[in-house]
Protein backbone atom coordinates (compact mmCIF):
# COMPACT_ATOMS: atom_id res chain seq x y z
CA UNK A 1 0.00 0.00 0.00
CA UNK A 2 2.69 2.58 0.91
CA UNK A 3 5.70 3.42 -1.15
CA UNK A 4 8.04 4.52 1.61
CA UNK A 5 11.76 3.87 1.74
CA UNK A 6 13.22 2.91 5.11
CA UNK A 7 16.92 3.21 5.85
CA UNK A 8 17.04 0.13 8.03
CA UNK A 9 20.37 1.06 9.59
CA UNK A 10 18.71 4.17 11.08
CA UNK A 11 15.66 2.35 12.52
CA UNK A 12 15.81 1.88 16.28
CA UNK A 13 12.45 0.14 16.78
CA UNK A 14 9.71 -1.32 14.60
CA UNK A 15 6.22 -1.63 16.07
CA UNK A 16 3.62 -3.77 14.30
CA UNK A 17 0.00 -2.60 14.38
CA UNK A 18 -2.39 -5.20 12.97
CA UNK A 19 -5.69 -4.08 14.48
CA UNK A 20 -5.44 -0.51 15.77
CA UNK A 21 -8.45 1.76 16.25
CA UNK A 22 -8.28 5.41 15.19
CA UNK A 23 -9.53 7.23 18.29
CA UNK A 24 -9.84 10.58 16.50
CA UNK A 25 -13.31 9.50 15.35
CA UNK A 26 -16.40 8.87 17.50
CA UNK A 27 -19.42 7.10 16.02
CA UNK A 28 -22.66 9.08 15.86
CA UNK A 29 -25.85 7.29 14.76
CA UNK A 30 -28.56 8.73 12.53
CA UNK A 31 -30.79 11.11 14.46
CA UNK A 32 -34.04 12.85 13.67
CA UNK A 33 -35.05 15.66 16.00
CA UNK A 34 -38.26 17.65 16.00
CA UNK A 35 -38.66 21.14 17.42
CA UNK A 36 -41.54 23.44 18.25
CA UNK A 37 -44.24 20.79 18.61
CA UNK A 38 -43.20 18.99 15.43
CA UNK A 39 -43.18 22.00 13.13
CA UNK A 40 -39.47 21.70 12.39
CA UNK A 41 -37.33 18.61 11.95
CA UNK A 42 -33.61 18.22 11.74
CA UNK A 43 -32.07 15.03 10.39
CA UNK A 44 -28.46 14.29 11.30
CA UNK A 45 -26.70 11.73 9.11
CA UNK A 46 -24.98 8.65 10.44
CA UNK A 47 -21.24 9.16 10.57
CA UNK A 48 -18.27 9.89 12.77
CA UNK A 49 -17.41 12.99 14.75
CA UNK A 50 -13.85 14.05 13.91
CA UNK A 51 -12.43 15.19 17.26
CA UNK A 52 -9.05 16.61 16.23
CA UNK A 53 -10.17 20.17 15.56
CA UNK A 54 -11.28 23.11 17.68
CA UNK A 55 -14.83 22.61 16.41
CA UNK A 56 -15.46 18.89 15.77
CA UNK A 57 -17.46 18.02 12.66
CA UNK A 58 -19.26 15.03 11.14
CA UNK A 59 -17.60 12.84 8.53
CA UNK A 60 -19.99 10.49 6.66
CA UNK A 61 -19.03 6.82 6.81
CA UNK A 62 -18.24 6.58 3.10
CA UNK A 63 -15.77 9.51 3.32
CA UNK A 64 -13.60 8.05 6.10
CA UNK A 65 -11.01 6.56 3.67
CA UNK A 66 -10.67 9.89 1.85
CA UNK A 67 -10.43 11.86 5.11
CA UNK A 68 -7.63 9.57 6.35
CA UNK A 69 -5.71 9.38 3.03
CA UNK A 70 -6.80 5.73 2.62
CA UNK A 71 -5.11 4.76 5.89
CA UNK A 72 -8.35 3.75 7.65
CA UNK A 73 -11.54 1.80 7.06
CA UNK A 74 -14.84 1.39 8.94
CA UNK A 75 -15.93 -1.85 10.57
CA UNK A 76 -18.48 -2.44 13.36
CA UNK A 77 -18.99 1.31 13.90
CA UNK A 78 -15.26 1.84 14.51
CA UNK A 79 -12.60 3.51 12.41
CA UNK A 80 -9.63 1.16 12.13
CA UNK A 81 -6.17 1.75 10.71
CA UNK A 82 -5.00 -0.57 7.96
CA UNK A 83 -2.22 -2.89 9.18
CA UNK A 84 0.97 -0.88 9.49
CA UNK A 85 4.46 -0.73 10.94
CA UNK A 86 5.81 2.28 12.83
CA UNK A 87 9.56 2.61 12.39
CA UNK A 88 11.18 4.86 15.00
CA UNK A 89 14.37 6.29 13.54
CA UNK A 90 17.56 7.23 15.40
CA UNK A 91 16.64 10.94 15.15
CA UNK A 92 13.31 10.29 16.95
CA UNK A 93 11.16 10.67 13.82
CA UNK A 94 8.58 7.94 13.11
CA UNK A 95 7.99 6.60 9.60
CA UNK A 96 4.83 4.58 9.05
CA UNK A 97 4.37 1.96 6.35
CA UNK A 98 0.79 0.83 5.60
CA UNK A 99 -0.34 -2.48 4.07
CA UNK A 100 -3.57 -3.70 2.47
CA UNK A 101 -3.88 -6.67 4.82
CA UNK A 102 -2.10 -8.60 7.58
CA UNK A 103 -0.72 -11.19 5.15
CA UNK A 104 1.06 -8.48 3.13
CA UNK A 105 2.52 -7.05 6.36
CA UNK A 106 3.79 -10.46 7.45
CA UNK A 107 5.37 -11.10 4.02
CA UNK A 108 7.16 -7.75 4.33
CA UNK A 109 8.51 -8.68 7.78
CA UNK A 110 10.08 -11.83 6.31
CA UNK A 111 12.04 -10.03 3.56
CA UNK A 112 15.82 -10.47 3.90
CA UNK A 113 16.69 -6.82 4.52
CA UNK A 114 14.41 -6.73 7.57
CA UNK A 115 15.30 -10.16 8.98
CA UNK A 116 17.60 -8.69 11.66
CA UNK A 117 15.03 -6.29 13.12
CA UNK A 118 13.49 -6.98 16.49
CA UNK A 119 9.77 -6.59 15.85
CA UNK A 120 7.42 -5.58 18.65
CA UNK A 121 3.64 -5.77 18.44
CA UNK A 122 1.45 -2.98 19.81
CA UNK A 123 -0.62 -4.76 22.46
CA UNK A 124 -2.74 -1.73 23.45
CA UNK A 125 -5.34 -2.46 20.76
Amino acid sequence: MSEIKINISQATTATINKNKENTWFTYRPYQKKTYLFGLFTNELIEGFIYNQTISPYIVPIDLIPKKTNNRCYVINKKVMYYPHIDFTMSNGHTNTMYFDDVEELERFMKTPEFSNIKWTEDKKY
